[in-house]
């Protein structure tokens, strides 16, 4: 079953543009699943990933 934007998407013609988008966010979005499900299972500290998303820097020892 097709969800509803992908029944819009493949009726309209001018949709290209927003496949490419809605592909190319795709593509970014993988890494940070992976990455998000790493740290939420345990596999990871949650620390460094939170400070990544900030774009904090760690302080100096």
């Amino acid at each position: 079953m097709k969800t509803p934007i992908i029944q819009l998407l493949s009726r309209n013609p001018a949709a290209g543009s927003i496949r490419q988008i809605r592909n190319r966010y795709a593509e970014k979005q993988r890494p940070v699943m992976m990455y998000t499900g790493e740290y939420t299972s345990g596999g990871r500290p949650i620390e460094p990933f939170l400070e990544a998303l900030m774009y904090l820097m760690p302080e100096p020892i």
